[in-house]
C-alpha cells in the first residue's frame, strides 16, 4: 500500500473514531434498542377499563379513553397496574406523560422491582428513567399511582422500553480517587 493510500485510511478511520467519540458524548445515557413492552400504553383500547391495566383499589378513573387517572386522600396508596415480561439482568428506559390536577403528594411509578418516585407538575410533562432488571426476575407488576399524598394524578404514554447502555471511553486526563485504579484486562 502506498504512503499516499496508507494517509487516506488514516484519515478515514479517524474521522471514523472522532464520529464515536462524539456519539458517546452526545449520547450518554442508554440508546433505546427495542420496541415497547407496555401493554395497551396509549390506554385506548378496552371496555370497561383499558385493556391490560387494573387499578389496585382506592379511587381512580379511565379517562377519555386515553387517560389514566388515581386520587389519594392523604393516606394509603393505589395504583393503576399491569404485568410486563423483562429479561433478566436487561436495561430498559421507563417514560410516561402525567401531571397533578390537584393537591400534593408523591407519584409512584414503574415496575415494581425499580420503583420511582416522583413529584408532578400542574402541566403535563414527560418523566423517565433507566434501570436494571434484576437477575432472578422475568415478569413484575408496572405501576401508575400515588403513595399517601392527597391529589389527583394524570398519566398518559406509558413506555418501558429495552436499552443498550453507551459507555463513555475516558483516556486521557482521566482522575482517580484515592485507591482507585483501571485494570486493564
Amino acid at each position: 500500500m502506498s504512503t499516499r493510500h496508507q494517509f487516506r485510511l488514516s484519515l478515514v478511520c479517524t474521522g471514523a473514531c472522532l464520529a464515536l467519540l462524539a456519539l458517546t458524548r452526545l449520547c450518554p445515557t442508554p440508546v433505546a434498542a427495542a420496541g415497547d413492552i407496555v401493554p395497551n400504553a396509549e390506554f385506548t383500547q378496552g371496555e370497561q377499563t383499558p385493556t391490560g391495566w387494573k387499578l389496585s383499589g382506592g379511587q381512580g378513573r379511565w379517562l377519555d379513553r386515553s387517560i389514566l387517572e388515581v386520587t389519594g386522600t392523604g393516606a394509603g396508596s393505589n395504583a393503576w397496574q399491569c404485568q410486563c415480561s423483562f429479561t433478566p439482568g436487561g436495561y430498559y428506559r421507563f417514560a410516561m406523560k402525567a401531571r397533578a390536577t390537584a393537591g400534593t403528594g408523591t407519584v409512584v411509578s414503574g415496575p415494581e422491582f425499580a420503583n420511582h418516585d416522583w413529584r408532578l407538575a400542574p402541566q403535563w410533562r414527560y418523566y423517565e428513567f433507566v434501570f436494571r432488571v434484576p437477575d432472578d426476575t422475568s415478569t413484575g407488576a408496572v405501576r401508575l399511582g400515588q403513595w399517601e399524598a392527597n391529589g389527583t394524578f394524570q398519566f398518559d404514554a406509558v413506555s418501558i422500553r429495552p436499552v443498550l447502555p453507551v459507555h463513555k471511553q475516558c483516556t486521557e486526563n482521566l482522575v482517580l480517587g484515592e485507591g482507585e485504579h483501571i485494570d486493564g484486562r
